[in-house]
């Protein structure tokens, strides 16, 4: 994995930060049309950590670091009121006879047999894909 300023990582942005110049290059190859992708990889220049100013390099990751840490609280937030509205909604949407008891959905078994041949209304697979 290389980190640093990265020149054209995307067509419209001059430069960015990176934290993995080879993903970029990957995902050009893979997703971008065939007639950008020469000249995409030929300007996709990376200027890594060590060369840049050494204020820059640490304003960046104090950034990364705070962006970071407030992105974990948004999550752990929206997780928690999830689970508390899926806590408060869950016999009321799920299969009728769900066997989850606070802890797993196999309480009655690994089987289907558990949920005694009934289908849910919303259920995503009431019939299994084909293998």
């Amino acid at each position: 994995m290389t980190a640093g300023l990265l020149f054209h990582c995307h067509h419209t942005v001059l430069a960015e930060w990176t934290d993995n110049a080879e993903e970029r290059a990957e995902y050009i190859l893979r997703h971008k049309p065939r007639g950008e992708v020469e000249l995409r990889l030929a300007l996709l220049t990376l200027v890594p950590v060590e060369d840049l100013p050494g204020n820059m390099r640490d304003k960046a990751y104090a950034e990364w670091d705070k962006a970071c840490a407030e992105w974990d609280k948004a999550r752990a937030e929206r997780d928690k009121a999830c689970a508390e509205w899926a806590e408060k909604n869950h016999k009321r949407l799920c299969h009728p006879n769900c066997p989850w008891d606070g802890e797993t959905i196999f309480a009655k078994g690994t089987s289907v047999a558990a949920l005694a041949g009934e289908r849910a209304i919303g259920c995503m697979f009431n019939e299994l894909p084909k293998r």
